[in-house]
């Protein structure tokens, strides 16, 4: 098992389909907040890190849990400015940045509002999207204690017992 440090994003307004791509400031409008979150990557197939891109979509990409933490508002945040850090047992094991999602994570979550969009269904408000990984990531185990620490936009923390 594995985590990953992940901007998480709550929207506030619906993002539906329609015939014409979102700009980048139409997403960011129907952004509620940001916040940390830590992934645990749990992925069913042995070895799922060597399986082909097909298979570990068909385990529905990984995913095992999101641990949504503290946030903020979007509003004058530059977020590939923000630096990651993810504490495992009061240790600094992995680093990164905003910058580190696509370069931008609102940038990341502007390619899924028009990618959503074109295959007809968009994003609902209320809805909370993941971005990617701010960080590698890192091996954890049972009495594990993470703190991944989103410079000034929040904190997630997770103890696997």
């Amino acid at each position: 098992m594995v985590v990953e440090c992940e901007f998480s994003f709550e929207l506030r307004a619906d993002l539906p389909a329609r015939p014409a791509p979102y700009a980048r400031d139409e997403v960011a409008a129907a952004v509620r907040g940001v916040h940390a979150s830590i992934e645990v990557v749990a992925g069913h197939l042995e070895d799922w890190i060597h399986q082909d891109v097909w298979s570990v979509i068909a385990d529905n990409g990984t995913d095992g849990a999101e641990i949504v933490g503290s946030g903020c508002a979007l509003h004058g945040q530059d977020l590939a400015a923000v630096p990651v850090t993810l504490e495992r047992n009061g240790e600094v094991v992995r680093e990164g940045s905003g910058a580190d999602v696509l370069g931008d994570p609102l940038d990341a979550l502007h390619w899924l509002a028009n990618a959503r969009r074109a295959a007809g269904d968009g994003l609902r408000a209320d809805m909370r999207c993941n971005t990617g990984t701010a960080t590698a990531i890192c091996p954890v185990g049972r009495g594990d204690h993470l703190v991944a620490t989103f410079g000034g936009v929040g904190v997630a923390e997770l103890r696997i017992v």
